[in-house]
């Protein structure tokens, strides 16, 4: 019976493509922590800059409800977009820190 994870081959642990090393330049210096938040970072991004064109506008109308709406949206999923950053990063570290201890 094959064992998930393992290479029936070898007996070795097959690792999955966030474990690998990545081979992009960019990558390399950060290392698997950052390669597991990048997609949740770039989302992040994409609504910051779009909350932060919004409230630089200096035509912004502060009284229209449609207006206030959109900018409440934006600010609550970039808010939530960082507090899921902020716990897969926390849960990858906890991890690892239980992994060290148990060795």
């Amino acid at each position: 019976m094959a064992t998930p994870g393992i290479s029936n081959a070898e007996g070795n642990w097959d690792a999955s493509a966030l474990e690998q090393e990545s081979t992009t330049a960019t990558d390399n210096k950060w290392g698997m922590m950052y390669r597991s938040s990048a997609g949740i970072s770039e989302r992040t991004k994409t609504i910051a800059d779009e909350l932060k064109s919004m409230i630089d506008n200096p035509n912004l109308e502060v009284d229209n409800p449609r207006v206030l709406g959109k900018i409440t949206a934006l600010s609550g999923n970039y808010n939530m977009a960082r507090q899921l950053q902020s716990n897969v990063m926390k849960s990858i570290k906890d991890a690892a820190q239980a992994i060290i201890r148990n060795v």
